[in-house]
C-alpha cells in the first residue's frame, strides 16, 4: 500500500519595466492525494493506483493506473497495463 499528498502553492507576476506597471499577478493553490496498491496472487501480479488533483484555477481531475502481469517462466513476464495523467500548466506557461 501507498500514499502521498502533494501541496503546492504558486506566485507569479509580470511587470512592464518601462511603464512601471504590473501586467498581471496572480495565486494558485494545488492539492493531490495519491493512493495506490500492488500484490502477488501465484504467477500474476496487480498493481491499481489512484490520484486526485485539485487545482484552485482548473478544478478537480480524478486519474486512475492499473497493471497486471503474468509470469510465464522465468525468464519471461507478460505485463499489461494502463495510465491516465493530468498536469496544469503553471503560471508562466499560460
Amino acid at each position: 500500500l501507498s500514499f502521498g499528498l502533494h501541496l503546492l502553492r504558486e506566485r507569479g507576476g509580470e511587470g512592464e519595466t518601462f511603464a512601471g506597471s504590473t501586467v498581471y499577478r496572480e495565486n494558485r493553490d494545488s492539492q493531490a492525494l495519491h493512493l495506490g496498491w500492488s500484490g502477488d496472487f501465484g504467477d500474476h501480479g496487480f498493481e491499481l493506483a489512484g490520484r486526485i488533483d485539485d487545482n484552485s484555477e482548473f478544478g478537480t481531475e480524478d486519474t486512475f493506473q492499473a497493471a497486471w502481469t503474468w509470469q510465464l517462466a522465468d525468464d519471461w513476464r507478460l505485463l499489461a497495463q494502463y495510465g491516465e495523467g493530468f498536469r496544469s500548466p503553471t503560471l508562466s506557461e499560460q
